[in-house]
């Protein structure tokens, strides 16, 4: 019969390592399985306090130790630390579960087999201390180790993709990349060009080389005439590659900003790594640009030495008389009056973009107006629900950026209502060194605009504090009880902004009477 110690050590081993490897890997995967991104999370985005806490850390270092002393009382201890810090983390921020993608479940298969293989040959309290101290860095090494495998079908699916995309000559590829405003500049364009042209885009935040090659190789392009691609980027030349997937004869920069700031290490770099959608435009291309971002100084210099055809939109110049008349959205483009039933004052330079391009298209003004009367935001991206109490949710969760936030809060000021003004945020990510200083941006002016503060992050909630008054800012991780507490601040007709990734269970409620 078994030692109970041994089996009480063996149920909470095989716990602690189960739950880290699911915890571990969830990152790994919302990371897209890249060290860059991976670093960033441990050095910018609070990673240590998602992956492990103090208690974690001491179970591991003293597991060391144990696995040398081989004392069963010291393994017992472990196990124990090793349950409080993974309970501590449930509590805090709930079960992490990547999602079950075929290379997913291949990775798990293998970590979980090596390590009941390794446990089956001798079956002794010493390996179950090895397992706890090697499975998390055998986890690492086998998603390495995937790496160049993942790396040669990756590119054998891009080569498939160009060459069926190449039988398709009389279509007209728009790309788009920016570092915000892609994804609604693609919604708007798809939205102008659909009722007069036969137009498909890569859907929802598809924008890497391997999902936009995915993407062709799953779509029927026969009676196609018009493909928008998105174009997302962490580093330079994934742009370039997509370009020489689907060689655009329109390219658009929405923006250039200091969005992934910590992966590119400055500005002007980012502005390279987005000009690669001019750089790689076919021959008789067009180029299209926001000449208001702050960082398209940049595009203008390298435009000094690229001539190719192009024409911009910029406050100063030809995008004139932008107003907000309750749901409508009104601005002048060109000197020619346009309107669609959008709020945000903002989203006019998304939509003059889009404009500009259903113009190069020869679409003329009487169909971009028609279209522009039936236009409506993208899902998550500021979108306005009727929620719980009569109160409004301004649902921005998708995405978050500087100038995005600073946005959203001119609009929200603008709103007259009876109730509180309610933020719930988790801040804006990969900022790098600028992190703080675009976060305290913000908070400056947060006191004036809202009522109340949420923040899911605890590095926000450091950030906003020397900027809110202590009752006015809450730090709320679990979403249970950011549940139990929202519903006791909301009054009728409260105003809330859903503001970067927030728990799906918070919108489900904000939302339940009106499903």
């Amino acid at each position: 019969m078994l030692d109970p110690i041994y089996l009480l050590i063996f149920g909470l081993t095989f716990f602690n390592v189960t739950v880290s490897i699911l915890r571990h890997f969830h990152f790994i995967q919302l990371k897209e399985y890249r060290y860059d991104r991976f670093r960033t999370l441990l050095r910018y985005e609070g990673g240590f306090s998602k992956l492990t806490n103090p208690i974690g850390a001491i179970a591991f270092l003293l597991s060391i130790y144990s696995a040398l002393a081989q004392n069963l009382l010291l393994f017992l201890l472990v196990a124990i630390l090793g349950l409080s810090s993974n309970l501590w983390i449930i509590l805090q921020k709930g079960i992490f579960r990547p999602k079950p993608t075929k290379k997913a479940l291949l990775i798990l298969t293998i970590t979980a087999t090596f390590t009941t293989l390794f446990y089956l040959s001798t079956a002794t309290i010493t390996k179950l201390n090895l397992i706890y101290i090697f499975t998390l860095p055998s986890l690492y090494l086998i998603t390495a180790l995937f790496y160049p495998i993942t790396k040669l079908a990756k590119e054998r699916q891009i080569q498939k993709a160009t060459h069926k995309l190449s039988k398709f000559p009389n279509l007209t590829v728009i790309g788009i990349t920016g570092s915000y405003g892609k994804s609604s500049t693609k919604e708007f364009l798809y939205q102008i060009l659909e009722p007069h042209k036969k137009t498909i885009k890569t859907p929802k935040n598809i924008n890497t080389d391997i999902g936009v090659a995915n993407f062709i190789l799953n779509t029927d392009f026969q009676d196609k005439e018009v493909f928008i691609v998105e174009m997302g980027a962490y580093q330079k030349g994934e742009i370039a590659k997509i370009c020489k997937m689907v060689k655009p004869h329109i390219s658009i920069i929405t923006a250039v900003h200091n969005q992934h700031l910590s992966l590119y290490g400055s500005q002007k770099n980012i502005a390279k790594a987005k000009f690669e959608i001019v750089d790689n435009l076919r021959p008789d291309g067009y180029f299209i640009y926001n000449l208001d971002s702050p960082g398209m100084k940049y595009i203008q210099e390298f435009l000094t030495h690229t001539p190719i055809q192009k024409s911009s939109i910029s406050k100063d110049t030809n995008l004139t008389d932008v107003s907000q008349d309750n749901s409508n959205l009104k601005f002048q483009l060109n000197q020619t009056n346009y309107q669609a039933p959008i709020t945000g004052k903002h989203f006019a330079e998304n939509i003059s973009l889009a404009i500009l391009v259903a113009q190069k298209l020869q679409l003329t003004d009487k169909e971009i107006n028609s279209s522009l009367q039936n236009l409506h935001l993208p899902e998550n991206t500021f979108s306005i629900k009727k929620g719980i109490k009569s109160s409004t949710i301004y649902d921005d969760s998708y995405n978050s950026s500087p100038a995005g936030f600073h946005a959203i809060i001119d609009t929200i000021e603008n709103q007259n209502t009876k109730g509180k003004k309610i933020l719930i945020t988790r801040g804006m990510l990969e900022l790098g060194k600028d992190e703080k200083h675009e976060h305290q941006r913000v908070a400056n002016r947060l006191d004036q605009a809202f009522d109340l503060v949420i923040t899911i992050s605890l590095k926000t909630f450091h950030y906003f504090q020397d900027y809110l008054p202590e009752e006015k800012l809450k730090y709320i991780t679990d979403p249970d009880q950011l549940v139990q507490f929202i519903d006791k601040q909301l009054d009728q007709n409260s105003l809330v902004l859903l503001e970067n990734r927030v728990p799906s269970q918070l919108i489900d409620f904000l939302t339940k009477e009106q499903k």
